[in-house]
């Protein structure tokens, strides 16, 4: 998603929340919001269907972005459940958000977690 003559201010993209990728194509994905993105989200934000951060664990969860989102778009690029794994200590929720309880909702949904002591995963 090039944005030609637009400064982001966050400087972190994928690396920051993916901590492994198992298919360079199908790593991320295109989503549709419901509606424009009413404030600029940072890479790692979980976020429902509208594109705003889940409260809790009654709220859909649609995906967490892998690129930064600006107030107004209404296209975000998501992380595949199926071909990466996370940082868990990346993702952003609202702030009253119970954290542990989403990521635990979140793993039983498909999606994969590592903790900061296990990004160097063993090549042998």
């Amino acid at each position: 998603m090039a944005r030609f003559g637009r400064i982001f201010q966050s400087v972190d993209f994928r690396h920051a929340v993916v901590a492994y990728s198992g298919d360079g194509i199908l790593q991320d994905r295109k989503l549709e919001l419901s509606a424009p993105l009413t404030s600029d989200l940072v890479v790692g934000s979980v976020i429902d269907a509208s594109g705003a951060l889940i409260p809790d664990l009654s709220t859909p969860i649609a995906g967490v972005l892998v690129e930064p989102a600006n107030a107004g778009d209404i296209f975000v690029v998501i992380a595949s459940k199926e071909h990466t794994i996370l940082k868990d200590q990346a993702l952003v929720f609202s702030e009253n958000a119970n954290r542990d309880a989403i990521i635990a909702a979140m793993a039983s949904d498909k999606y994969r977690f590592a903790s900061w002591a296990e990004f160097a995963l063993p090549t042998t």
